[in-house]
């Protein structure tokens, strides 16, 4: 499948991950990388790129000139999106134990190369083999080249989630990093954490303001750099939460059926240093003892 799309800088993000995800042996099982790239500029013609082979992935070497030509790109993925039939054979009972199994597996295999999935409107896409594969990185984190985090925590993250959905699933600590960024808060004080609860949970049904008070008042009096770095000691917990209340959310039924609503809504009004302890630090692994091994 083939898109045209303006050049914006979540577009390269989408672009820089999926270069490094076609490293990981076997990706195409569990993610929808874009395989090919051409840039466009504000004449809707191809500009001409170097391209250099590192033997691990394409890169493409612009001078600064050249890159603030280019207005467009097409990008390519190599298999079509089936995001219409996703839910109505995937998300079923009868897919759904191993559904979504594979879904936290997928996220695991990101985490051992130091990225971490970010769900947006449509986080997944059907496969041939009836599961569900990770689709859209566009504000996904790749943890190695984030020099200045600002770029990586947009505005939208805190924006309402009836105007902008991108920001529905994103956790508390994506939350929290976002506001301290773009309010330039020095010294965290019990007025800001009140407004960011407040904000947080305004929409977000399922997830408890008291509980969430509870958990963020620990960084009342702390210098904003200090929160931030806190919080990036958790920040392979963040997809797990996301996709935790995700499933909350859309499918508690089925959740309850096979037993997982208890682990993931406990696992959403955790503390952050709960969510690490021995009984959550592998949710993966009771993920699959509730489902595959009976306990």
């Amino acid at each position: 499948m083939t898109l045209f799309l303006e050049n914006t800088d979540s577009i390269n993000n989408y672009i820089h991950i999926s270069n490094k995800i076609r490293n990981i042996p076997l990706f195409f099982i569990h993610f929808l990388p874009i395989m090919n790239v051409k840039n466009i500029d504000n004449d809707y013609q191809l500009i001409e790129t170097e391209v250099v082979n590192d033997n691990k992935t394409t890169n493409v070497k612009m001078k600064g000139e050249t890159k603030r030509e280019i207005k467009y790109k097409i990008i390519n993925y190599d298999k079509n999106i089936n995001q219409d039939e996703l839910c109505s054979y995937v998300f079923v009972e009868a897919n759904f134990a191993k559904s979504i199994y594979h879904i936290f597996y997928s996220s695991s295999l990101l985490h051992k190369h130091d990225m971490s999935f970010v769900l947006g409107n449509s986080p997944f896409v059907g496969y041939q083999n009836n599961l569900p594969i990770l689709h859209d990185f566009s504000h996904s984190f790749s943890f190695q080249d984030m020099d200045s985090l600002k770029p990586f925590f947009p505005r939208q993250f805190i924006q309402n989630i009836h105007t902008c959905s991108m920001n529905t699933y994103i956790s508390i600590d994506v939350f929290i990093i976002t506001y301290l960024l773009h309010h330039n808060i020095e010294h965290v004080e019990a007025e800001e954490l009140d407004k960011i609860v407040n904000d947080y949970t305004k929409d977000r049904e399922k997830i408890d303001k008291k509980s969430t008070t509870h958990i963020v008042s620990y960084f009342c009096g702390y210098k904003s750099k200090q929160v931030i770095e806190y919080l990036f000691q958790f920040k392979y917990t963040w997809v797990y939460y996301s996709l935790c209340y995700y499933f909350v959310l859309h499918y508690p039924e089925l959740l309850e059926h096979f037993s997982l609503y208890k682990i993931f809504y406990s696992y959403i009004h955790s503390t952050f240093t709960q969510r690490v302890c021995k009984d959550n630090d592998d949710i993966l692994s009771t993920i699959h003892k509730q489902l595959f091994e009976g306990i």
